[in-house]
């Protein structure tokens, strides 16, 4: 990292990108606490989790690509029962 050379010779491009990632999971993990504070009240709503899954998975395209890695998602649609 020091020389610019090797595995880290872009670490400032990384940085910045791990900066961005760092800050997106963060709000995710906002957002899923946000989740269970409300799973514990009465008011139960539902939630879309292909749209998140591939919210995420679009969000991290960069390492998967530095990765040299593929991901596909394939989930069925339905609606759980809400708990009583």
């Amino acid at each position: 990292m020091l020389y610019n050379i090797g595995d880290y010779k872009d670490h400032a491009k990384y940085i910045k990108l791990s900066l961005v990632k760092v800050e997106q999971l963060n709000a995710t993990i906002k957002a899923i606490l946000t989740i269970s504070r409300l799973e514990e009240s009465s008011n139960v709503e539902g939630v879309d989790i292909s749209s998140l899954v591939s919210r995420i998975i679009a969000d991290n395209e960069i390492w998967l690509k530095v990765a040299n890695l593929q991901l596909s998602m394939s989930l069925k649609r339905r609606k759980l029962p809400c708990p009583s």
